[in-house]
């Protein structure tokens, strides 16, 4: 097995960690199946059997297998939770080539009791503590309970569970376009490709949205509805138009009936579907970090009123986000790469409803501008965007017209007839 760094440490300091440290044990992979373990990547080798030392906190793993024309199909992942200490035991299943978890009593406390006594250590990785900061910039907010509401049944992320991008009722920008045709090709060469089921029915743990590509093995994810305006007749003209420039209630609404009042989970969420994008190649990862973001970029007496923590915080999530999109680290399979994701960025929202978020918090200030906490934010999502396209600040961001885009905010004519 190829390791692609080296951890310094004596024998003492090694030990506490392997006590203290959680163990990802990955049982019976082929050698050359790309793993990854957050933003380490892996070419399995026959002696590979995992990763240790794992910090306890929210980690995420990918994998896929390598074809017999040496090309990677698309890649599976999940979340985990570890505490310190414990195992998590998955083993390879040779026919669907996917990862399985280990569940029965006694093989669990088997091949916990024979980690501990390091049986497994000339097998297992040490994790790249390196890379633990960006890490957690990435993964913070991701905790027990938001990986417990947003994963799918079984656990398992795979785009091949997921509903076509275009069926999901908005339009495409480019990018997206063209990233649906770069998934599209990787589902048509993958070796696990298949249809619906037999019997027609859907993954388990889906919603009945859009047609479905076979993935036995995996379940599309739980996320959040953000639509918080109605756009028939639950509001007159004029509370659309208000709600609409100012999603303010809506996201209260939405924190306080989603997310039990607890504005960390839909931060989680924030960081759980990029991450699933990022790594997992997941359009509806991308789809919802994208939501989350615009519900948020379109409310601004909440980022002065008793939100303002949660937006300084989402603004660092972000920041973090968009530093993150620049490194090659953490894609398995040759996933995205940073000039693919650019590409996303370029021609995304964040080119023109940044600069309009800030300018709409200063007005809505009544000219006494960006609370310290929030200026700090937007200064490190500035420098972000600045190192990964060059944007000076985004108040120099080109501009869009409001009315020339889909998530502008939906003014109404009150002269205009009603139906």
């Amino acid at each position: 097995m190829s390791v692609p760094y080296r951890i310094n440490m004596d024998n003492v300091a090694a030990r506490d960690l392997l006590k203290k440290g959680a163990t990802i044990l990955l049982l019976d992979v082929p050698p050359g199946t790309a793993v990854g373990i957050d933003h380490q990547v892996f070419l399995s080798g026959p002696e590979f059997k995992g990763v240790k030392m794992l910090p306890p906190g929210p980690h995420l793993v990918s994998y896929c297998a390598k074809g017999s024309q040496g090309d990677f199909g698309p890649v599976t992942c999940f979340f985990t939770h570890p505490s310190a200490g414990q195992v998590v035991i998955k083993r390879w299943d040779p026919q669907q080539e996917y990862l399985v978890a280990v569940d029965e009593e006694s093989e669990v406390m088997q091949f916990t009791q024979a980690v501990h006594m390091f049986e497994f250590d000339r097998h297992l990785a040490p994790y790249d503590l390196a890379n633990l900061a960006t890490w957690r910039s990435l993964s913070a907010h991701v905790t027990p309970a938001v990986i417990d509401r947003l994963q799918p049944v079984g656990g398992n992320i795979c785009v091949l569970a997921e509903a076509p991008p275009g069926s999901r009722g908005r339009r495409q920008t480019p990018a997206e376009a063209a990233l649906e045709a770069q998934l599209s090709q990787r589902k048509a060469t993958s070796s696990s490709q298949g249809g619906e089921g037999s019997d027609g029915s859907a993954v388990p743990g889906s919603h009945p949205q859009g047609a479905l590509f076979a993935a036995p093995h995996a379940g599309r994810c739980f996320y959040t509805r953000t639509q918080t305006v109605s756009r028939d007749g639950v509001y007159d003209a004029a509370e659309r138009t208000r709600h609409n420039l100012d999603r303010s209630e809506g996201l209260d609404s939405l924190i306080r009936e989603e997310y039990a009042g607890d504005g960390d989970l839909l931060l989680g969420e924030l960081q759980f579907a990029f991450l699933a994008f990022l790594v997992g190649q997941s359009f509806a990862g991308l789809i919802q970090w994208r939501a989350l973001l615009q519900l948020l970029l379109g409310c601004f007496s909440a980022a002065l009123g008793q939100h303002q923590q949660l937006f300084a915080q989402a603004l660092d999530v972000l920041a973090a986000q968009l530093a993150a999109s620049s490194q090659k680290q953490g894609r398995v399979g040759g996933a995205q790469d940073a000039s693919f994701l650019d590409e996303l960025l370029r021609d995304s929202f964040l080119s023109h409803q940044l600069p309009q978020w800030t300018r709409g918090v200063q007005e809505e200030s009544d000219g006494a501008g960006l609370t310290p906490a929030l200026a700090e934010s937007v200064a490190r999502v500035n420098e972000a965007l600045h190192e990964l396209m060059g944007w000076e600040d985004s108040s120099q961001v080109q501009e869009l017209g409001l009315g020339d885009d889909e998530d502008s905010p939906a003014v109404v004519d009150l002269d205009a007839p009603m139906f």
